[in-house]
């Protein structure tokens, strides 16, 4: 099984680009996005996704119109999907249930560039988020996927060694810290199972041609349940695929 995530940006203007026609062919088997921007009924043209992925499921901000969103399209049936938790009032979280396991989608609140929202990212989000995703692990595995806005490790930045000091969102301890908890937990980073190497990122500024010169952000994860690390077979960036300023990330699991 092969599943793709990836933060569109808004996944009208992805569609109206073609970025997403790569899809078409087949050669995944689930497809997680994040920051959609619409609402399901908003989004036009599609047929031909439908026939590809029928199985769909999405989830919108209650709050404001047009805002963050995320959504699962699979190639086959979902044996059950779950509303939204509570604490999650802008659809930045969709969840539905396969036969072995359960597949979170999230796009994780951005802390912003002054960090106002900081504490409301580290003492509510992340630990309800946690608590979420763990109350199915009783049940059967999880696989959590999207862009989870945090650069864990040093190895996740370019230049690392210029940042010393510096506090970015993202980026600041408490959000690593968070997110070394979540880990911790129960899942595995599976892109770092198979690679170790720097220069791997799947964010990048517009500016500065920043995305032409490598000078990104790792902000994107599969995070895989202990318990199916045996079955994972790999893990990958599609940094080739335009169309956002995040890229593609894959997972392939027996």
């Amino acid at each position: 099984m092969k599943i793709l995530s990836w933060n569109v940006a808004g996944i009208r203007a992805v569609l109206r680009k073609n970025a997403l026609d790569f899809a078409l062919e087949g050669e995944y088997d689930i497809l997680c996005f994040q920051e959609t921007k619409a609402e399901q009924v908003q989004v036009k043209n599609i047929d031909a996704f439908k026939a590809v992925y029928p199985h769909q499921h999405w989830n919108h901000s209650k709050k404001r119109k047009g805002y963050s969103g995320t959504s699962i399209w699979s190639k086959s049936p979902f044996v059950s999907t779950l509303e939204s938790p509570e604490f999650d009032q802008e659809g930045r979280i969709t969840t539905v249930e396969f036969s072995n396991f359960y597949l979170v989608t999230v796009y994780t609140p951005n802390s912003k560039g002054d960090l106002s929202r900081l504490s409301e990212r580290t003492t509510e989000w992340d630990p309800l988020f946690r608590d979420y995703c763990n109350s199915f692990k009783c049940i059967k595995p999880v696989i959590i996927c999207g862009d989870l806005n945090v650069i864990h490790q040093d190895i996740d930045i370019y230049q690392p060694e210029k940042h010393q000091g510096n506090i970015y969102a993202g980026y600041t301890f408490e959000e690593r810290s968070e997110f070394t908890q979540l880990l911790s937990s129960g899942y595995i980073d599976a892109f770092r199972k198979f690679n170790n190497n720097p220069s791997n990122y799947t964010w990048w500024s517009y500016v500065h041609n920043a995305r032409t010169k490598n000078i990104g952000w790792r902000l994107d994860y599969f995070l895989v349940d202990e318990s199916l690390q045996k079955d994972v077979i790999d893990s990958s960036i599609e940094s080739h695929i335009m169309g956002s300023d995040h890229c593609p990330i894959t997972l392939n699991i027996k």
